[in-house]
């Protein structure tokens, strides 16, 4: 039975989250109920009896004077791209949508257009929207300016119209409420290409063959309570120098890829996370060329046969604490190739009776972790060429074969102060094979029906 790592109910608590915003019906915010006083309200009702027929119509131009609002007064399908820039806001707000909170406009671009809307205009809020394509086109939504809040609005991409993202986020961008499901096989949720400052919230991605969330040489952005999970792309992919990110209180997913990926990405926080993986050989936490990460208080699991977490022999200097992690097959549950990482107070169990942690790095720390697995032939911990790594104050347990297993030259390590169990006639509690100068200390080894 899975168990609390100090505080944290590791039978994926944030189940919650993702059967929340999976079945949101995205609703709209008031505007004025968000604190914007309009000075100036346009009444967008297609049939007419309001000020325009269209959205663009009523759009600002030139200076404003005070927050303008353009009220969409209908459940009607609109058929054109809304495009706001070069509007001097004055530090007022730009706010579309149903501001009274009363209806659920569609958005439906014509051909040839760029996404449903195109935001090159800071100070910009698009709240209480669908989003339905019925065209081809690059994006739902594409923010290339500052300051731009998306609250309440909706992606929904059922054709596969959509070739690069649902949304595409700049610097300054705030996201909240906010569903996208993706049809197209290589489109990806969320993107943040060198975005920063940027904050996704209480949202959801939901895609076939992209990335949930994609962040590009983005930095010091904050992904918080949301859903992300794709069929056969990244939950979360991290790349090209994408550093200082959050990704805290959320569910992702993946059916056939790595759920998360971390290339080139450092300096990371992923927090209070459920991240979970269906992919046969694939890890469902992969860090590749990554350094001084923080994995805290995380759940990790894959279901098929793979790795739960991965970190790679470029990546060192990370942190792994207060955390469980889970594996189903042959594969290791933990696999730790990097240098100078640090795990603590993990539980790492492989209920597939494949090894728990598998070691080939040198400097890396385990202190205070429950390791275990169940599989004759099989490890609880493996240090394979693996030196000067550290091994404290730690449960290392395998019943049906070693508890842990030293070989390929590994030297320098020490072993202090933890238990090392098997139960399995014919096997080890210890081996060593051609190791040297390994330290065991202050241990308590046993194995009733074999060999100590």
């Amino acid at each position: 039975m899975r168990g609390t790592i100090r505080g944290i109910n590791n039978t994926r608590v944030f189940l919650q989250i993702a059967a929340l915003l999976g079945s949101l019906s995205f609703f709209s915010v008031s505007a004025q109920g968000s604190g914007f006083n309009c000075g100036t309200r346009k009444v967008v009702k297609q049939a007419g009896g309001g000020d325009c027929a269209t959205i663009g119509a009523c759009l600002p131009s030139g200076t404003l004077t005070g927050n303008w609002c353009v009220d969409i007064q209908d459940n009607a399908t609109y058929a054109e791209q809304v495009s706001v820039a070069s509007v001097v806001t004055n530090d007022y707000m730009i706010v579309i949508g149903s501001t009274t909170g009363n209806f659920l406009p569609i958005v439906s671009p014509p051909a040839n257009s760029t996404a449903a809307f195109v935001l090159a205009n800071s100070s910009v809020v698009v709240s209480g929207v669908n989003i339905a394509p019925t065209n081809a086109m690059t994006y739902g939504v594409l923010v290339s300016s500052t300051y731009v809040q998306l609250s309440s609005v909706s992606v929904q991409d059922a054709g596969g119209l959509i070739s690069a993202a649902g949304v595409r986020l700049s610097s300054w961008t705030t996201v909240s409420y906010m569903g996208v499901t993706m049809a197209g096989t290589q489109a990806s949720g969320f993107w943040l290409s060198g975005s920063t400052m940027t904050t996704v919230a209480y949202s959801s991605a939901q895609v076939n063959g992209g990335d949930a969330l994609l962040l590009s040489g983005a930095s010091s952005n904050t992904i918080s309570g949301s859903y992300l999970g794709s069929l056969d792309g990244l939950g979360a992919y991290l790349s090209d120098n994408a550093n200082g990110n959050t990704i805290i209180q959320s569910y992702l997913y993946s059916q056939n890829m790595q759920t998360l990926n971390l290339d080139n990405a450092n300096g990371n926080t992923l927090s209070q996370n459920d991240i979970t993986n269906r992919g046969e050989g694939y890890s469902t936490l992969y860090v590749s060329n990554s350094s001084n990460n923080m994995l805290e208080f995380d759940a990790i699991e894959n279901t098929a046969n793979g790795h739960g977490l991965t970190i790679g022999s470029d990546s060192n200097g990370n942190t792994v604490s207060e955390s469980a992690i889970y594996a189903a097959g042959s594969f290791s549950v933990l696999s730790l190739d990097g240098s100078s990482n640090t795990l603590n107070n993990i539980r790492a169990d492989n209920t597939g009776g494949g090894n728990g942690v598998y070691l080939t790095g040198v400097g890396n720390t385990l202190s205070q972790s429950t390791i275990t697995t169940n599989g004759a032939g099989y490890h609880a911990l493996v240090l394979y060429g693996a030196s000067s790594n550290t091994i404290s104050g730690s449960y290392l347990s395998n019943p049906a074969g070693t508890g842990a297993w030293l070989d390929g030259n590994s030297s320098g390590n020490t072993l202090s102060q933890s238990t090392i169990t098997s139960n399995a006639e014919g096997y080890q509690a210890l081996y060593l094979f051609g190791v040297s100068a390994n330290t065991i200390i202050g241990s308590y080894i046993s194995n009733p029906a074999g060999d100590g």
